[in-house]
This record gives C-alpha cells, sequence and structure tokens, in this order.
C-alpha cells in the first residue's frame, strides 16, 4: 500500500470487508458494490462544491478517496497489478505534454484520424504544448 489511506483501508477491509473473491462472478458483485459507494461519494462531492459547502468539501473528497481506495485494494488482493496501472495512467498523461509543437501537432493528427476533435495550446508558464 502506497499511503495513509491505503493502508488504513486495508485494515478496515481486512476486518470488515471481504476483499478476496472466489470467483470472477464474486469479484464483480463486489466491485460494482464498492463502485456505487465511489459514485454516491462522488455525487456528495458535487453537491458540497454546487452549494459552496466549503466546510464539507474536503470531508467529501476524502471519502471518495477514501472508498476508491477501497477499490484498490479489492482490485490488489485479488491479482491485479494496481501498482503497474497507476504507473502506466501516469506515463501516459505524460505523454500529453511536449516540449515542441511539432510533436504536439502530430499528436493531433493522430487524434483527429480517430475522428477526436482536439486542439493544440501552449502553456507560457510551463513552456509546454499540450493537445485536449
Amino acid at each position: 500500500m502506497s499511503n495513509l489511506i491505503d493502508s488504513g483501508v486495508a485494515d478496515f477491509n481486512d476486518v470488515f470487508t471481504k476483499s478476496i473473491c472466489n470467483d470472477k462472478k464474486e469479484l464483480k458483485q463486489l466491485l460494482l458494490s464498492k463502485a456505487r459507494l465511489v459514485l454516491e461519494e462522488a455525487k456528495e462531492l458535487i453537491e458540497a462544491i454546487e452549494e459552496e459547502d466549503w466546510e464539507n468539501i474536503l470531508k467529501e473528497h476524502v471519502d471518495v478517496s477514501v472508498t476508491n481506495a477501497g477499490v484498490k485494494h479489492i482490485l490488489s488482493e485479488n491479482g491485479f497489478d494496481v501498482f503497474q496501472a497507476e504507473f502506466d495512467v501516469c506515463e501516459n498523461n505524460l505523454t500529453k505534454f511536449m516540449l515542441d509543437e511539432s510533436k504536439a501537432t502530430v499528436t493531433k493528427l493522430f487524434h483527429k484520424d480517430k475522428g477526436l476533435d482536439v486542439t493544440v495550446k501552449y502553456n507560457d508558464y510551463w513552456n509546454y504544448w499540450y493537445v485536449v
């Protein structure tokens, strides 16, 4: 586990939740249950933001993080390489930032060929090109 939330969730799940499933059907039901909880917590965060409930926004954010960490723990306990997946996503996200315009333009054309309407932009402060 990579941080305090992950560690606390793992401890909680070990005591109160069956994390390791016997088959894919059981795993699917457990993940659906947890994903619905993540969605509910996310809705509460959105509501707090929309209502400008400044005292509650942080609490709701942490609720989303903790609940999602439960999903992460279940995936990890059932053989998913969560660490590698997180690394891959971060690595992929970094490919969206380029130091020269020509690479950004090539990326734009790649997405255009896939039917996606994207734009190349430049960030003066950080001195990089990106595609959105």
